[in-house]
């Protein structure tokens, strides 16, 4: 196989065309996507456009997703609020941690410390019913 086909240059041009899309860049070409990718790895100008197109095409994007949620279309407002807007709370996830926000604090169970619990557990049950409780 042929190394070094096309040059940087249009390589580069390939992935500007097709907004950093490494299949389509290696279709405009006529080769196979591993090509471009090995032109990714090789080359740091190639790299370079290849990450900074794919960032432009985010950006796009995420503006659109604004534009979105600003024109109150519920699921782009709660998609925001749900990535963007976590530090507000505006997220499902609960975390839990320990004292003063630390770790949480487990310790190993031993077999005769399981028991005594239990039997703790059971004289209680036992007493709440001799003494009337439910």
């Amino acid at each position: 196989m042929a190394e070094n086909i096309f040059t940087t240059k249009q390589v580069i041009g390939a992935l500007r065309k097709t907004r950093g899309n490494a299949t389509y860049a290696a279709m405009a070409l006529g080769c196979e996507r591993k090509t471009i990718y090995n032109y990714i790895q090789k080359y740091a100008t190639v790299k370079a456009v290849f990450e900074e197109e794919k960032e432009r095409t985010l950006d796009k994007v995420e503006l659109k997703l604004e534009d979105a949620a600003l024109n109150a279309q519920p699921w782009a407002i709660k998609f925001i609020l749900s990535t963007k807007g976590k530090d507000r709370g505006y997220s499902r996830r609960q975390e839990i941690t320990g004292a003063d926000g630390g770790p949480v604090e487990t310790k190993e169970m031993t077999k005769d410390r399981a028991l005594d619990i239990l039997t703790e557990e059971l004289a209680i049950f036992k007493n709440r019913g001799e003494n009337g409780h439910s």
